[in-house]
């Protein structure tokens, strides 16, 4: 009766304790939910292709975003200085026709309306520069200049997103050709034990391939680690954040440079370059403050001879222009006919080296070469094929660079947006 009783408590017990271990069991569904979530938003990868990272590296840039507030304030700069012209010239009107009208002096009646804009001690040759548009005509050079250094920021934008999408490439590369070695110099080190426990090696054959593979495994690590500079270098230069995973989708290739018409591209540099087109802006703005201050000054007084040598500065910069764009568009040709030489080069070097290692296993196997000569071999290969992809992409970025200095060209050091590129 008792053993009854106390088999009956427990399944009471058994019984009373399910709904507790449900509700539990409820409580927990909701937290594995959303850590489940936050791993997946954790490992999230950004797929990117080369077009991708450029159109990233434009919409992050503070200097494009920069100038476009420029040239938006740049057009109330100029409806301000026509606005400034018409209302002297009105104002003077008025003065003038007052002043005759009472028999006054029209002389001091334009000083002081010209007082009221220049200030008690005014120059001048300052509303002669108005008068002439100087004001107008300057807003619109910074115009101008401020467009011509917006199209060289984008295509400063796209060659340095795409060399530090290359940049990864080849950290990418490196470090698959590295592991791949690695994984060989272990191989070679588990038979050099197996032979030397044998007694068919010998011990210095055996260490021989212990240092091979530490040096392989060093190879490798330092592969890895630069690898990851790369992507820290990409994501802050498309203005990502450091963390962010990303997954490059695009390779890069060899496409041969066909026939160039250097003096072809040397003309259309002159047309199209943004340096050019500034001084030149530059220039005839200049001519505008010239022709007023020797329409003011006699040619004795310093101010006639100062306006005259800025003229003779700016006509010598806009001239000399044509030189320096020039020599960028032959210098820039020369180096991309010097990077596609040592492609080729490189590749005949590669298929050489892999020669090599063929040939080098071959004679291993027939105890005509050591270990050593195998291990050598293979590392040269390596390192030719590392070397190959390397300059592939100097190739590729060399003929960025060319297509770029008879196109806009690049902006200077520091640009109008006050910022440097």
């Amino acid at each position: 009766m008792k053993t009854k009783l106390i088999l009956g408590l427990v399944v009471m017990m058994l019984i009373s304790s399910l709904p507790v271990l449900g509700v539990e069991t409820t409580s927990e569904s909701p937290v594995s939910q959303e850590e489940n979530q936050e791993t997946a938003e954790e490992i999230e990868v950004l797929k990117l292709t080369i077009e991708d990272a450029v159109n990233l590296a434009v919409e992050n840039s503070w200097d494009i975003q920069t100038l476009d507030r420029n040239l938006r304030n740049i057009d109330d700069a100029i409806d301000a200085q026509e606005d400034l012209q018409d209302t002297i010239e009105d104002s003077l009107d008025e003065a003038i026709r007052r002043a005759e009208s009472l028999g006054m002096n029209t002389i001091e009646a334009t000083q002081s309306v010209l007082a009221q804009f220049f200030g008690p001690n005014f120059d001048y040759v300052d509303y002669l520069l108005i008068k002439r548009g100087h004001g107008v005509e300057q807003a619109k050079e910074q115009e101008v200049v401020l467009e011509e250094t917006k199209k060289q920021t984008l295509e400063a934008l796209e060659i340095g997103a795409k060399s530090a999408y290359y940049q990864v490439l080849i950290a990418e590369k490196t470090l698959e050709l590295q592991e791949q070695l690695l994984k060989k110099a272990e191989q070679h080190k588990e038979i050099a034990q197996v032979k030397y426990e044998n007694g068919v090696a010998t011990k210095l054959v055996k260490l021989q391939a212990d240092s091979a593979y530490i040096s392989a495994k060093s190879d490798y690590q330092n592969a890895e680690d630069e690898l990851k500079i790369k992507y820290l270098e990409l994501n802050n230069t498309l203005g990502l954040e450091f963390d962010q995973k990303v997954d490059l989708v695009s390779d890069v290739g060899y496409t041969p440079t066909e026939d160039i018409d250097l003096a072809a591209s040397i003309e259309a540099a002159f047309e199209n370059r943004s340096d050019i087109k500034k001084l030149k802006s530059e220039l005839e703005l200049q001519e505008v403050e010239t022709a007023a201050y020797k329409s003011y000054y006699t040619p004795a007084l310093r101010q006639y001879k100062d306006a005259e040598e800025k003229l003779l500065e700016a006509q010598h910069a806009y001239e000399q222009s044509f030189k320096d764009v020039e020599l960028d568009v032959r210098r820039n040709y020369l180096e991309l006919v010097k990077a596609e030489r040592a492609l080729n080069n490189m590749t005949e070097s590669a298929a050489i080296a892999r020669e090599s290692v063929r040939v080098s296993q071959l004679f291993y196997e027939y105890d005509l070469a050591t270990l050593t000569d195998v291990i050598d071999a293979e590392t040269g290969l390596a390192q030719a094929e590392i070397g190959r992809y390397q300059l592939m992409i100097s190739y590729n970025i060399s003929k960025m660079m060319f297509e770029n200095s008879y196109d806009v060209g690049l902006p200077s050091a520091g640009g109008a947006s006050g910022g440097s590129f």
